[in-house]
């Protein structure tokens, strides 16, 4: 058993125990409920060891992980204590967004990432600053400076900055004062918040102060103006975030009025038309949360449909509804198109599986990327990817039908596990 030692804040006589400056030391288990007893002061452990009981005081519901130098280590901690608590995830976009929809929806959540994941998931940073959070967010980030278990040597520094995520460097002094304020200002600036430590620390050992972080109970209230990441909410979003990282009061800012499905350029008129009839449909099936990809599908958000809630970057749908379901919310539904699921929404499926969430997908599939243009998608590639998940998927060849979309989404509803619903447009 792993042993830790400890130091008493007041003399206290143990027989066979050294004395040393008016403290005494002696040697406890690892899991031995330091926080219960206010008389044991510190804790000699691994920084690593810190970093998780921090998590733990934070009551943090989601952790995600990337396996790396340093993010291993953290999760082994949370894990020793509760196994099966931290799973891996495969890619690091797909990581942070389950967490970033874990707090969007109410649940206190950490992503554990390297650096060089940092790269990979910044489409999803840079759109979540636009979002408003409903409950803490730290993305806690482990720089290996020597390149010692890397690709290469970066300056991530520079690329956080560029980022504009609100940040802090965490070294081996303080580092339990600096989690706690994170996941403070996190919840104060409704942003996510970057800690970002050396990992070559997390297996050193310190002499670290104990401390408390205050309960919080996060809330979801549907607000697209703060959830809601389109091109007619772009401006408004842009000036919330310069107030909040200006730290100024970005309520004083008046919100926009939100457009209806009338108000969108005509361009889109056509397409908007043709998916009306399922949206006609759906808006009696859908569930407490449905989260939509960057395109087309998602304007049905607004008047007079309100049939999606949250939206942030391309691919984002289906991770973002695995955060709200992990979150504790029921018949949840991502909807997504054929491109946006092509280029990075499938990388979401295997969390899914793993996590055993009958998450309900939607995908609008014809055949081409909509909202840039109309270019072609490679023909057969979305059902060649679909053929992993086989079991899980329905096509529907007339979303026009209306009984037969009835059907499809009674069964969706009802059914605890992973479904899929293609809806092809194509001629």
């Amino acid at each position: 058993m792993a042993i830790a030692a400890v130091r008493v804040q007041f003399p206290l006589r143990v027989p066979g125990s050294p004395y040393h400056k008016g403290f005494f030391y002696f040697s406890l288990p690892s899991n031995f409920p330091v926080q219960s007893f206010p008389y044991l002061y510190h804790m000699k452990a691994t920084i690593s060891k810190h970093i998780a009981e921090a998590i733990r005081q934070a009551e943090v519901e989601i952790i995600t992980y990337v396996p790396g130098f340093g993010a291993n280590q953290v999760a082994e901690e949370m894990n020793s204590e509760k196994p099966g608590s931290v799973l891996l995830s495969y890619h690091e976009e797909v990581a942070f967004s389950i967490s970033m929809g874990a707090a969007i929806t109410g649940a206190r959540s950490v992503a554990l990432l390297k650096t060089h994941g940092i790269a990979k998931a910044a489409n999803a940073i840079v759109d979540a600053l636009s979002c408003g959070l409903n409950a803490g967010f730290v993305l806690m980030v482990f720089d290996d400076k020597t390149g010692a278990h890397s690709d290469n040597i970066f300056d991530a520094e520079s690329m956080i900055r560029g980022l504009r995520i609100p940040n802090m460097k965490v070294g081996e002094e303080m580092l339990f004062e600096k989690i706690k304020e994170a996941m403070m200002q996190s919840e104060a600036m409704q942003l996510p918040f970057l800690l970002l430590f050396d990992a070559d620390d997390v297996e050193k050992e310190s002499m670290l102060k104990r401390g408390s972080i205050s309960k919080f109970q996060g809330e979801y209230i549907r607000d697209l103006k703060r959830h809601l990441v389109v091109p007619p909410l772009a401006a408004y979003q842009w000036e919330v975030l310069e107030q909040k990282l200006q730290g100024r009061n970005w309520r004083e800012i008046p919100p926009p009025k939100l457009p209806e499905i009338e108000d969108i350029p005509d361009q889109w008129q056509d397409t908007l038309h043709l998916y009306s009839g399922f949206y006609d449909v759906f808006k009696d099936y859908r569930g407490s949360i449905v989260c939509g990809d960057t395109g087309i599908p998602t304007l049905f958000a607004f008047d007079p449909y309100a049939c999606v809630d949250i939206c942030a970057h391309m691919g984002g749908s289906i991770p973002l509804a695995t955060g709200a379901m992990l979150a504790g919310h029921k018949n949840v539904w991502a909807i997504t198109g054929d491109f946006s699921f092509i280029a990075a929404g499938h990388l979401g499926l295997p969390e899914v599986l793993n996590r055993k969430l009958p998450l309900n997908v939607v995908i609008f599939n014809n055949r081409k990327a909509e909202t840039t243009g109309g270019q072609q998608n490679h023909e057969g590639l979305l059902e060649r990817l679909l053929l992993a998940y086989q079991e899980f998927v329905t096509y529907l060849d007339d979303p026009g039908d209306t009984q037969e979309t009835k059907e499809a989404l009674e069964r969706a509803s009802s059914d605890n596990q992973l479904n899929i619903l293609v809806l092809n447009y194509y001629s």
